[in-house]
């Protein structure tokens, strides 16, 4: 038994000297705060050398001008884009085209005139055709064979009255019209998005998800994102670098010097000769001689003494 505790006394002397060789390797925060710096410096001018913005936009993006900031903010360019669909729309259907419409009307529900060679159609879908010498009141002559106004189609019967000529007229220029517009429509519909690519392209945006945001923004984002991507695989080598000229190593998750990593391996294999029950009381020992150690540090009343209340 005397032997044992001899063996252990000899043990816990070494653990509480290796002990405290172990707890006083932990890098100093001032010392870690300026190989940090130094990391983020390296690798900032790291990231300038390797992937400029000139180069970035050249090589990565694709796009050989200058990005500058737009003029014209969205609204505006919509509103042109407006301004220009209404434009050419007007000049491929222009609205002076009623009068060609017009012209036609004319000469589909010209009145029939005595003398001209005619055709009249009749309601049985037959068609005759003559010169008309004369108009009654009943029938037409036409040729040598007389037509009831009764037996002609409705529109044959039009061109010889004045009043449903002239509605017939209005009506086929209301209907192509109507049908011009209507073709317009359609073709804002259709060159719309061309117009809105041109403009916005042209004054320095570019369509992303379905919103145009502008060059300068949309490079920024993809030039920072690129820059962050590298950044997180130059970082590691950088501040194994910049640590390892410092004279520090890894060790174990933990960088320290070659000193500390020299105390803590003979730490490790001094522990390997521990017992589970050596372990247990070493615990303990180390717990009451932390505990004595703050029971008997003075109170400075500038530091959280009874002085602050």
């Amino acid at each position: 038994m005397t032997k044992y505790f001899s063996r252990l006394h000899h043990h816990l002397a070494t653990a509480f000297v290796l002990l405290a060789a172990f707890c006083a390797t932990a890098m100093e925060p001032e010392i870690e705060r300026q190989l940090d710096e130094q990391v983020e410096k390296e690798l900032q001018a790291a990231m300038n050398n390797v992937l400029d913005a000139t180069t970035f936009r050249e090589q990565y993006m694709g796009i050989a001008h200058e990005i500058t900031a737009p003029e014209k903010m969205p609204e505006e360019l919509y509103q042109e884009v407006n301004e220009t669909i209404q434009r050419e729309a007007l000049e491929q259907y222009p609205p002076s085209q009623k009068n060609v419409f017009e012209k036609e009307a004319e000469e589909l529900w010209k009145l029939f005139e005595k003398g001209k060679q005619i055709k009249i159609e009749l309601k049985d879908g037959s068609v005759v055709e003559d010169y008309l010498r004369e108009i009654g009141q009943q029938d037409v002559l036409l040729g040598i064979r007389r037509v009831k106004f009764s037996d002609m189609s409705p529109d044959s019967l039009a061109r010889f009255i004045q009043a449903r000529a002239e509605a017939r007229r209005q009506a086929y220029v209301a209907e192509k019209v109507a049908s011009w517009n209507n073709e317009r429509q359609a073709y804002k519909l259709q060159i719309r998005e061309e117009v809105e690519v041109r403009i916005f392209t042209d004054a320095g945006y570019i369509l992303r998800l379905g919103e145009w945001i502008s060059e300068t923004e949309y490079f920024q984002a993809e030039y920072n994102e690129a820059r962050i991507r590298l950044a997180d695989r130059l970082r590691p080598m950088l501040k194994t670098k910049v640590y390892y000229e410092a004279g520090y190593r890894l060790y174990d998750g933990v960088w320290l010097t070659k000193g500390e990593i020299k105390k803590r391996q003979i730490l490790e294999q001094q522990a390997n000769e521990f017992t589970p029950e050596e372990y247990a009381l070493i615990t303990t020992l180390n717990q009451e001689n932390e505990a004595n150690a703050k029971a008997q540090a003075p109170v400075d009343a500038s530091d959280g003494g009874l002085d602050d209340f």
